[in-house]
């Protein structure tokens, strides 16, 4: 778990998301597609045990936000964009967590997927589903 602690920073514009326009249309999120697609996004990692303090910002929303979350337990809180998110962390391996989320829309539905986060030397790679 160790191999997550430091700072990770995704360009949107260089690498896009597989199956992005998909995704986004099934969260609801449709009108936000362009705005999102080369957003820039840095997420912050401190793992202690089975407890990780997660910090994410994006260039396309104000601010960051920080989680405190405890690993198989559920968490409840806002989402960057001000959302209501609920989050359980499953740590698959020490180069593995899948993130079971669940995020209040604008439109007032709750929408369930997954974030799967690997590491592979000094590179995350992230898959939504």
């Amino acid at each position: 778990m160790a191999n997550f602690n430091g700072t990770w920073f995704h360009d949107g514009s260089k690498d896009g998301w597989e199956r992005y326009d998909e995704f986004m249309d099934l969260m609801g999120l449709t009108e936000a597609k362009d705005s999102y697609r080369n957003a820039s996004t840095t997420s912050k990692f401190d793992v202690k045990g089975n407890v990780w303090t997660v910090t994410h910002s994006n260039s396309s929303l104000e601010g960051e936000k920080t989680h405190v979350i405890e690993v198989g337990k559920e968490f409840a809180d806002k989402n960057l964009d001000g959302s209501d998110i609920k989050v359980v962390l499953e740590v698959k391996n020490d180069n593995e967590v899948q993130e079971s989320e669940q995020s209040n829309m604008e439109d007032g539905e709750w929408r369930s997927y997954k974030i799967v986060r690997q590491i592979s030397g000094d590179s995350m790679t992230v898959v939504r589903k």
